[in-house]
């Protein structure tokens, strides 16, 4: 009889067991990290010094147009000194609207070349090689003319301020005089200034037209209502660095002028070292082939062409199956389609149609772009011609210079950080009976339209009383445009990206930001139309600089473009509100015609 030994197969069954689970027992979870970033979280620290870069960098090149301005004023003639004040001018507008029209140009590189990643990466090392230049230049010239630094102070408050603050311009002669005549000095500093705004306008359009999609890649597929919150984040973080701006540098500008090139480098610098580092947590989509803009012009061009002669290769079943269709196309477009005798897919067709569609929405709602440049132009010309308070102390004069030198715009940026956060909830708690996002523009639209009345109000109470109104009676205007700020130009990004042929989104975003371009030229047009046509100014472009305020009772010459009072002058807000109203009719059309196609679509 055998005997069966349960010991020995116990012993056996447990050191197979052990031969098999011996990985797990001697598996050790990781120690967990107390905090890991996340690629999106990086992305929001990235547009913060982002846009306090851009904010710093602007203002610090404005002062020093102011300077270099005052400190050659005598040394050219009269006909010499408006050449000179018109080239620098022109140069500064040409420059800041070249970053937004060139954006469309490095959003199809994106798109169909490099990708967003390298893009936007290659524009920050372009805007660190300008800052590093110009911080050469800088040295040269302090070498070359020494007495340059001690204007680094001209632009402190005075005490004794009569008309408003232009008083403190006075200062202005005492320096000037110390400053030697260097003719040739001053042209090639002009000539550097403008090329470093040019250059950085450059490098700004990179990031203006793939920051915003490369934002919305790292969420990519998720609901709707999470992208729209990501899209309110992003606008916030992006006003909350020109908060940041607007506080700090004109305090840290009381004690030197510098200051604001230190903070670009700096804030330019970290940027790309944060973006460098964390690239492998990014989600980068690679470029698309074959090239949108190639495709659109076959998609064109086929739409043109006969369909009767595509008819001789089908049979004659086929071809009474596809003859109704090619009689009535439903578009221009639609005719390029395979089942109206085409050569492409209908997802091919459709993505041009959107093109073509979303670059008329751009053109119609360019009126709400145009109207918040006023509030970094206009408005602030006419801060110039309002009143401040006498500053008693240290902490006052840096106050009033920080008031003064951002002329309001932080209320502009404090609507936008305070707007964002209501709009958010109150679109949750509507759900579905929340206004869509051609509403949401178009709401937009009109709170911004109220903004400009308001100025012009302002404008009609500072002709009647002169230098006797204060200036924080801007304060409305600005609130208004911060919240058409919040309601249109947050929707219009967000209707941007959900209406754009994956694609070509990059270079769709570009064309947003043109818009905008375009309605800074539209503006200067206007300004120097109404100077050139003042009776206060002689016919040349150097009024927009040194436009005497004929109702100004002490005459102070303004050191920016301005419009004036004269008789002429005083119909630029008439025609100002009408050029942005002129959009909202459009806009609505559009909006209109293009629900119903999309209606009928779906249907």
């Amino acid at each position: 009889m055998a005997t069966y030994h349960a010991n020995s197969s116990t012993n056996e069954g447990d050191s197979n067991l052990e031969q098999t689970f011996e990985p797990l027992l001697n598996y050790k979870p990781p120690k967990k990290k107390c905090f890991q970033v996340s690629g999106i979280s990086i992305l929001y620290i990235v547009l913060f010094f982002h846009r306090l870069t851009q904010f710093s960098l602007t203002w610090a090149l404005q002062l020093e147009l102011l300077t270099l301005l005052k400190v050659y004023e005598n040394v050219f003639s009269t006909s010499t000194e408006s050449v000179f004040e018109s080239f620098i001018i022109i140069g500064n507008i040409i420059s800041y609207g070249l970053g937004y029209l060139l954006s469309p140009i490095f959003g199809y590189l994106a798109d169909a070349y490099f990708g967003r990643y390298r893009v936007i990466l290659g524009s920050l090392c372009l805007l660190f090689v300008s800052l590093l230049s110009k911080v050469i230049f800088i040295g040269i010239l302090m070498h070359l003319c020494p007495q340059v630094v001690t204007l680094q102070n001209i632009f402190i408050p005075s005490t004794n301020q009569t008309f408003g603050y232009f008083s403190n311009f006075t200062c202005f002669q005492s320096h000037s005089s110390e400053i030697p005549s260097h003719t040739a000095l001053g042209i090639i500093a002009g000539i550097a200034i403008v090329s470093f705004l040019v250059v950085s306008s450059i490098s700004f359009s990179g990031l203006f037209a793939n920051l915003c999609p490369f934002f919305v890649d790292q969420v990519e597929g998720s609901s709707e209502v999470a992208l729209s919150t990501l899209f309110h984040k992003y606008y916030w973080v992006s006003n909350l660095g020109s908060v940041v701006a607007a506080i700090l540098i004109p305090m840290f500008q009381y004690f030197s002028l510098s200051i604001s090139l230190v903070i670009s480098i700096i804030s330019n610098v970290t940027t790309i070292i944060l973006f460098f580092m964390y690239r492998k947590r990014f989600i980068s989509q690679p470029p698309h082939k074959p090239y949108p803009l190639s495709l659109i012009k076959k998609v064109v061009i086929s739409s043109f062409r006969k369909r009767d002669d595509d008819l001789d290769d089908l049979d004659d079943r086929t071809v009474l199956r596809r003859r109704p269709m090619l009689c009535h196309p439903t578009g221009v477009l639609d005719r390029a389609k395979v089942s109206n005798g085409g050569r492409f897919q209908v997802e091919t067709v459709e993505d041009s149609k959107a093109f073509f569609r979303l670059l008329a929405v751009f053109l119609s709602f360019m009126g709400l772009y145009y109207i918040q440049i006023q509030a970094l132009g206009i408005f602030s010309l006419q801060a110039f011609y309002l009143d401040l308070p006498n500053p008693a102390s240290i902490y006052q004069k840096v106050l009033t210079y920080s008031i003064v030198s951002n002329s309001l715009q932080i209320f502009d940026s404090f609507a936008v950080l305070i707007a964002q956060p209501i709009l958010m909830l109150t679109l949750r708690k509507l759900g579905p009976w929340a206004p869509n996002l051609l509403q949401r523009m178009g709401i937009g639209y009109v709170l911004g339209l109220l903004g400009i009345v308001m100025a012009a109000l302002v404008d009609v109470l500072r002709v009647e009383f002169p230098c006797m109104i204060n200036l924080f009676i801007q304060i409305p205007q600005y609130t208004l445009i911060g919240l058409s700020e919040s309601i249109g130009i947050v929707s219009h990004m967000e209707f941007t990206y959900a209406q754009s042929p994956y694609t070509m989104k990059g270079m769709l975003f570009g064309f947003m930001q043109c818009s905008r371009g375009i309605g800074i030229y539209i503006l200067t047009a206007l300004v120097l139309l109404v100077s050139l046509a003042s009776n206060c100014g002689n016919g040349d472009i150097s009024d927009i600089v040194d436009y005497i305020d004929c109702n100004r009772v002490d005459n102070t010459t303004c050191l920016y473009y301005s419009v004036g009072l004269s008789p002429k002058a005083r119909y630029f807000w008439l025609m100002n509100l009408l050029i942005a109203l002129v959009g909202l009719p459009i806009f609505s059309y559009i909006a209109y015609r293009y629900s119903q196609r999309r209606r009928h679509y779906t249907d």
